[in-house]
């Protein structure tokens, strides 16, 4: 697919470009260059491997970028540069073998990072970005650096699910201020004692939850299916324990 191969389509005017299913294997520099005021792209399965430097260089205006299914085995600082306004990345179903923080240091509107099932095997290191989500499942992290989640301060949707990590600490997220939906998989991970003293909801297989305790910082998923109606059940849990604890107070008045 070249610029010129856009002929007779109104550039201007264009907001979604579907290129799945192609047989692009890189993405050349300026390649979208006509196609300016595009907000969302998707070129799944297209067995792309490389991105150029100035790949993406015109698409200042995308929000949400999607090269699941290629064969994508690395990036750099320089790969995503010119997305300053993408809010969704989609990384799933690749080759990559690390998460680089470098490379989305000019993202300050990206929240959703997906980097599930590709085949991350080195340590997690300082995340330094503003993500609301972030999907690493399905991988073979063996490590979590300390402060891999320092600086995520707006991070309320994690998942670790499947992968190799030898400890998951409390101390992993100590700095997180909200209110986090913590998915992991008990198989491959191994999970401190000190973080299931952590009062936390446990959500378990079958979709139901079972309440350990009552919390204002973790929701921990322990499953190996994907959990398709948290919210709705988490919601109902949550205003259950809240009834629950003025109901305690009310009664500790009266005595």
């Amino acid at each position: 697919m070249k610029s010129q191969n856009l002929k007779g389509i109104p550039l201007l005017q264009l907001r979604h470009f579907h290129l799945q299913h192609n047989k692009l294997t890189s993405i050349p520099d300026h390649m979208f260059a006509p196609l300016v005021p595009l907000k969302l792209l998707y070129l799944d399965n297209t067995r792309i491997s490389s991105i150029h430097q100035y790949g993406f260089a015109s698409l200042a205006k995308l929000v949400t970028l999607s090269l699941q299914y290629n064969k994508i085995c690395c990036m750099s600082s320089d790969t995503f540069a010119t997305l300053t306004n993408v809010q969704h990345l989609y990384l799933q179903h690749n080759e990559l073998t690390t998460v680089c923080g470098c490379a989305f240091a000019s993202q300050a509107q990206l929240h959703t990072l997906s980097h599930d099932r590709n085949n991350i095997s080195a340590k997690l290191t300082n995340l330094t970005f503003f993500l609301k989500i972030i999907n690493l499942s399905n991988n073979g992290i063996p490590h979590i650096c300390a402060h891999a989640f320092t600086t995520l301060k707006t991070l309320v949707d994690l998942h670790l699910d499947h992968n190799k990590i030898r400890l998951i600490d409390s101390k992993h997220f100590r700095s997180l201020t909200n209110q986090i939906k913590l998915s992991l998989s008990p198989k491959g991970n191994q999970v401190s004692r000190s973080l299931l003293s952590t009062p936390v909801y446990t959500h378990v297989c079958n979709c139901t939850f079972a309440c350990q305790a009552w919390s204002t910082k973790f929701a921990l998923v322990f499953c190996p299916f994907k959990a398709r109606h948290w919210s709705e059940y988490y919601v109902q849990i949550l205003v259950q324990r809240v009834h629950q604890c003025q109901m305690f107070i009310q009664m500790s008045h009266a005595l």
